[in-house]
C-alpha cells in the first residue's frame, strides 16, 4: 500500500495469514497495500529489486513461520527497510524481543479499526525517518566526493566569536598546519589564531550581513598556518536553521594562495605590457601571424591620419605608416617574422598622411610555450632627430679634419721651421739675447707639442674606436720619461716601480696621458730645478701610474676643474687641453684620474687603470698574493 507523502506515496507489505490491518483514508494519506499471505512470498516480494516497497507490516504470527523468525530473515534481505510487527495484548516480551533482533516498532493487534491511524502514524514516521537517513547518506557520500576530489576544508562551525568547530574534514592539516582534532576540541581556535588579525573583524562582518538576510555567504581572507606563513583562503558558505533558528553554519574553504598570486603576477605582467605597450616614443602594433593589425598604441596613431577602429584587420603593409614603395618590404618582414625571425628594419615613413619621418624598427614573433609563433609586434623608434644630427657630426668631423691637417701639416711646419732657424741662430746671439732664444725655442716645442695634443684630441673624440690591447705600462713610462729628460735637461725625473711588466688595456695613445702628465708636471713648476717622480704600484686588479712634483700645488676647489675643457694649471701659458685629454682617454680605458696633494709641497696626479689578464700578469697576481699572505 502507498500514501502521499509530499508527492509521494509509501508502499506497505503487510505480510499476513488471514486478514491484516487496514487504514482509514481521510484524503490525506494514500496507501498502496500489497497483502502477501505466506512468509516465503512475502520475504520473496521483499528480495525483488524492481519491486518498491517502503515499509513491511508483519502479523505475531503470520503462517509457516513466528514473528522473531520472520524479522531475522527479512533483515538479512533488507537491514534498513522500516519492519512494524503487529503483536497481540500482553505480548510485550515478544515485541521487546523483536526491537531487539531488528525491527524498527512494534503495534498492538486490535479487532477493530479503532487502532489503525496510529499504525498509519506510525509507517508515515518510519518511513520518513528512513528517507531522511537516505538523504543524509545521500549528502554525505557526496560530500566525502567533494571532500576527495577538491582541495579544501568542509566545515561545521557554531555562529559565535571565534567560530568554534564542530566538525572539520578534508586538508585541514595540509592548509593551516593544525590537526582537525586540534580545531574540534578548541585548543586551536579557527577565529582567534587561524584568521589573520587584519581579516577578523572583516570576515564577521560579512558573516553576519548574509545571516541577517538569510542568504549564502562567499568572502576572501587570510589565514596565519601553524608556521607562521600567511596563505589566502576563499570561503562559502551558509546558516543552518532548525525551526527557524540558527543552528551552525556550514562551508567550504578553499586555498587560493597559489591562484591569487598567479592572477596578481598576471596583472602585473599586464601592467608591464601596457608599460612598454604604450611607450610615449616608440611606435607599436600587435598583429596577427597573417600580418593583420590587431591594435597599435597611441604613439603609433600620432603618425597617421586615421582612426584605430578603420585601421584593424587591415594588412599591415597596406596601413598609411608605409609609403607605396615600402609595402612589399613590409610584408616580406612581416612573412619572415611568422615564421619564427627576429627582423630589423630601417625606413622612411609616410609623410602625406601624417607626421612622417625616419625610424628604426623590429618586427618579431610572440611564441608559446613550445617556441611556435602566436602573434606578431611590430616597434619602431624616430631616429629623424639623431639621423640630423649624425649629418650634422659628419660634417662636423669634415670641417675637424681639414682643421686638423691644416695644424698638424701647415702650422706645424712653420713651427718646425721657425726651431731649426732658431737653434741655428744660437752662435750668433750674445749673452744678453740667450735667455731670450731659449725662451723663444721652448715656446716653439710647446707649439709643436700643441698640434700633436690636437691631433690626439681629435681622433679621441672623432675617430673610429680603436681596438682596445695589452700595452705595456713600464715600456710607455720609460718612453716618456726619456724624452722628457731630454727636452728638460734642468729637471730632474726619478722612475720607481719599473721591475716587473705590468700591461693595461689601451692603445697608442695611453703614451699621451703620460706624456701630458709628466709635461704639465714640468712646465707648471715654478722652480728653477723642478723634480718629478713617476711611480708604478699593482695592488688589488689595478695598477696606478702616480706623477709627483714639487711646484706650487693646486687648491681643493681647482682639482678637479683642471679636468675640464680649456681649463689651466695655475698661471699656466698652456692652452688647458691636456688634462681634459688624459680623463677622456683614462676614462675610455676604464679607469679614473685623479689629483692630491703632495708633501711637503706640489701636487700627485694618479692614474688608476685595471690590469690586462695576461700570462705575466697572471703570474704576478700569484706572488703579489703569496706576498699578501707572507705579510
Amino acid at each position: 500500500m502507498g500514501v502521499s507523502m509530499g508527492g509521494e506515496q509509501i508502499c506497505v507489505l503487510v505480510v499476513a495469514g488471514t486478514g491484516g490491518p487496514s487504514f482509514p483514508d481521510d484524503g490525506r494519506r494514500r496507501f498502496d497495500v500489497h497483502r502477501e499471505p505466506t512468509v516465503e512470498g512475502g520475504l520473496e516480494r521483499l528480495a525483488d529489486e524492481n519491486v518498491r516497497v517502503d515499509c513491511v507490516v508483519s502479523h505475531h504470527d503470520p503462517p509457516e513461520c513466528d514473528a522473531l523468525a520472520f524479522v531475522d530473515r527479512s533483515r538479512e534481505i533488507d537491514p534498513n527497510v522500516p519492519l512494524i510487527v503487529l503483536v497481540d495484548r500482553n505480548a510485550e516480551s515478544v515485541a521487546e524481543r523483536a526491537i531487539e533482533r531488528g525491527a524498527t516498532d512494534c503495534h498492538v493487534r486490535t479487532e477493530g479499526g479503532e487502532r489503525s491511524g496510529l499504525l498509519a502514524n506510525r509507517i508515515r514516521n518510519a518511513v520518513e525517518h528512513r528517507r531522511t537517513e537516505r538523504n543524509l547518506e545521500r549528502r554525505r557520500q557526496r560530500l566525502e566526493t567533494l571532500i576527495d576530489t577538491v582541495p579544501g576544508i568542509v566545515y561545521r562551525s557554531r555562529n559565535e566569536p571565534g567560530w568554534p568547530i564542530e566538525i572539520i574534514e578534508g586538508d585541514c592539516e595540509e592548509i593551516t598546519g593544525y590537526r582537525p582534532v586540534e580545531l574540534e576540541s578548541g585548543r586551536v581556535s579557527m577565529g582567534r589564531d587561524v584568521v589573520h588579525p587584519d581579516d577578523r573583524d572583516r570576515t564577521w562582518a560579512v558573516v553576519q550581513d548574509a545571516l541577517e538576510n538569510r542568504d549564502d555567504y562567499e568572502l576572501t581572507y587570510r589565514i596565519v598556518t601553524a608556521d607562521g606563513e600567511t596563505r589566502r583562503m576563499r570561503e562559502r558558505g551558509r546558516g543552518i536553521y532548525d525551526d527557524g533558528e540558527l543552528a551552525a553554519l556550514e562551508g567550504f574553504i578553499t586555498d587560493v594562495t597559489e591562484r591569487t598570486e598567479r592572477e596578481r603576477e598576471r596583472r602585473r605582467n599586464q601592467r608591464r605590457f601596457e608599460a612598454i605597450f604604450e611607450d610615449p616614443k616608440t611606435l607599436v602594433g600587435l598583429l596577427d601571424l597573417d600580418g593583420t593589425l590587431i591594435d597599435a598604441n597611441r604613439t603609433a596613431m600620432s603618425y597617421v591620419d586615421a582612426d584605430l577602429e578603420e585601421l584593424r584587420g587591415t594588412p599591415f603593409w597596406e596601413t598609411p605608416w608605409w609609403t607605396t614603395d615600402v609595402r612589399d618590404r613590409v610584408r616580406r618582414w612581416v612573412e619572415r617574422a611568422a615564421s619564427g625571425e627576429y627582423v630589423d628594419y630601417e625606413t622612411d615613413l609616410d609623410r602625406s598622411g601624417g607626421r612622417g619621418g625616419r625610424v628604426s624598427g623590429t618586427v618579431r614573433p610572440v611564441t608559446d610555450d613550445d617556441g611556435e609563433p602566436t602573434s606578431l609586434i611590430a616597434s619602431a623608434r624616430d631616429i629623424t632627430e639623431q639621423r640630423n644630427r649624425n649629418r650634422t657630426l659628419e660634417s662636423t668631423r669634415d670641417k675637424l679634419a681639414v682643421l686638423n691637417q691644416v695644424v698638424r701639416h701647415d702650422l706645424r711646419n712653420h713651427m718646425q721651421i721657425v726651431r731649426g732657424r732658431g737653434r741655428l741662430l744660437a752662435p750668433h746671439v750674445d749673452d744678453a739675447g740667450e735667455q731670450h732664444l731659449e725662451e723663444v725655442l721652448l715656446s716653439v716645442e710647446e707649439a709643436i707639442d700643441l698640434t700633436e695634443t690636437a691631433r690626439e684630441l681629435t681622433e679621441t673624440m672623432f675617430g673610429d674606436d680603436e681596438q682596445l690591447r695589452p700595452v705595456s705600462v713600464q715600456q710607455v713610462v720609460a718612453s716618456v720619461v726619456e724624452t722628457a729628460e731630454t727636452r728638460y735637461e734642468w729637471a730632474t725625473i726619478t722612475v720607481d716601480g719599473t721591475d716587473a711588466e705590468t700591461t693595461v688595456r689601451a692603445d697608442d695613445m695611453f703614451e699621451s696621458v703620460v706624456h701630458n702628465l709628466v709635461q704639465n708636471a714640468l712646465v707648471h713648476n715654478d722652480s728653477t730645478h723642478p723634480t718629478v717622480e713617476v711611480s708604478i704600484d699593482r695592488r688589488n686588479g689595478s695598477v696606478f701610474v702616480s706623477v709627483a712634483d714639487d711646484g706650487p700645488g693646486i687648491s681643493n676647489r681647482r682639482k678637479e676643474q683642471v679636468f675640464g675643457h680649456g681649463e689651466k694649471g695655475l698661471e699656466s701659458p698652456g692652452t688647458g687641453i691636456g688634462l681634459y685629454l688624459v680623463r677622456t682617454l683614462v676614462e675610455g680605458y676604464g679607469g679614473e684620474v685623479w689629483i692630491e696633494d703632495n708633501e711637503p709641497t706640489g701636487t700627485v696626479v694618479r692614474v688608476q687603470l685595471p690590469v690586462a689578464e695576461t700570462a705575466a700578469n697572471a703570474s704576478r697576481g700569484v706572488s703579489e698574493a703569496d706576498s699578501g699572505r707572507n705579510r
